[in-house]
């Protein structure tokens, strides 16, 4: 049963973790934007955005298909698939923070040294081990392992603003913070730090076999984590009141993204003959999340707006409502992508993520550089929808396979 007191409260802690997490900006933010005004949340929303860019790239899409792998196998298996993902994702990484900092270089004026600071830090998340916690149903970790040490150094890092200055200490804060959860990481689940020799044998095997996967995300990535970077090519008047609702509809994603963190461990762990019934039940929580989630964040982001950026951005309901259109979407396609990677088609949700691509890149680009702000959101909901149409297609067309392989 899904809803067992065990499961409530897993479903609790994914559910709250996220939302630690989401706090850290709404705790910083007002200080920062007191001090330095709008200025610096259009750095640090390019040095994010492109940073979570690089993230993305550089997990390889271990977020993806990990937790649903590592759920149903032995201890001695998962630390197995723990060095090689953490081994591929190294070598990712490093190209990936060295050209993070030299993308953030280019389009960064203001606060560029705190910016390239942020975007490496953000960019190192791709070494973080969520995916296999969240495979491992321990979501007591994430908080103990990695919430709570970024939440106490960007705490302190507030205090050292305030009284010495410099928005270089919330960047030093979020880098400190991924080192400190590392090594705690590796010490508390018996896990390697840096890994061995034998992690980076069969790489290529590895690369190969998850090329797909990383070329669908890359491409993704253009228009789930740049659309900030998108916007300040084609209209840098908008690029301020844009970043910071997508700095508030992506926070909120993240607090959302505790529904299907838990889901993976449930349907990974599923019998063959209750496979099929427990997507089923993954796709209509996600789509149910995604309503009420598109009215809370339209009213809560149009009233909280204004406390945040200190009154330096006009979020408007309009801009609100349309941002809670994108939250519902993606949390509709998220329940779609976990049904595609428990039927063993995950390479079809890249598909799914070029068709995104394609439409969301030339939509916020055109959209974005003749109605602004309004234009930009709209053209997120359009690649969202095209992703979402894209794996819906896929899901009908191997449901049925599903079917016959439970009976």
């Amino acid at each position: 049963m899904l809803f067992t007191k065990q499961n409530i409260w897993k479903m609790f802690l994914y559910f709250v973790l996220p939302l630690l997490s989401a706090l850290i900006p709404f705790i910083v933010y007002p200080t920062i934007t007191d001090l330095y005004g709008n200025k610096v949340i259009i750095a640090i929303g390019i040095a994010q955005s492109i940073g979570g860019a690089g993230a993305v790239i550089g997990e390889l899409g271990w977020g993806v298909i990990g937790p649903q792998l590592v759920a149903g196998l032995n201890d001695n298996e998962r630390k197995l698939w723990y060095g090689k993902s953490l081994s591929s994702r190294l070598i990712s990484s490093v190209f990936c923070v060295l050209i993070a900092a030299l993308v953030c270089f280019l389009l960064v004026d203001d606060f560029l040294l705190s910016a390239i600071v942020m975007a490496i830090a953000i960019t190192c998340g791709a070494l973080l081990p969520n995916w296999y916690l969240i495979g491992l149903n321990k979501p007591e970790y994430i908080l103990y392992y990695i919430v709570i040490p970024k939440l106490i150094l960007c705490g302190i890092s507030i205090f050292l603003i305030k009284f010495y200055g410099g928005l270089i200490f919330y960047s030093l804060a979020m880098l400190f913070s991924f080192f400190i959860s590392m090594m705690l990481l590796s010490y508390f689940l018996k896990v390697p730090l840096i890994p061995g020799k034998k992690d980076f044998n069969e790489l290529t095997l590895l690369f190969k076999d998850h090329y797909q996967l990383v070329f669908g995300r890359v491409i993704s990535t253009f228009y789930t984590a740049l659309p900030i970077t998108l916007i300040g090519f084609v209209n840098p008047a908008a690029v301020a009141t844009f970043t910071g609702i997508e700095r508030l509809f992506r926070m909120a994603l993240s607090i959302l993204s505790g529904f299907p963190s838990r889901l993976q461990s449930w349907i990974g762990t599923a019998p063959a003959d209750e496979r099929a019934k427990r997507i089923k039940i993954s796709i209509i929580i996600n789509f149910c999340v995604g309503l009420f989630s598109m009215v809370g964040f339209t009213i809560s982001c149009y009233f909280i707006s204004p406390y945040i950026y200190s009154n330096t951005i006009n979020v408007s309901l309009e801009y609100s409502l349309l941002a809670g259109v994108v939250v519902a979407t993606i949390c509709t396609s998220r329940g779609y992508g976990l049904a595609l990677v428990a039927m063993g088609v995950s390479k079809k949700i890249s598909i799914a993520n070029i068709a995104s691509a394609i439409v969301g890149v030339s939509a916020i680009c055109i959209l974005g550089y003749y109605y602004g702000v309004w234009g930009g959101l709209l053209g997120e909901i359009l690649a969202e929808i095209a992703g979402l149409l894209t794996q819906l297609f896929y899901y009908n067309k191997h449901v049925s396979k599903l079917k016959l392989h439970s009976c």
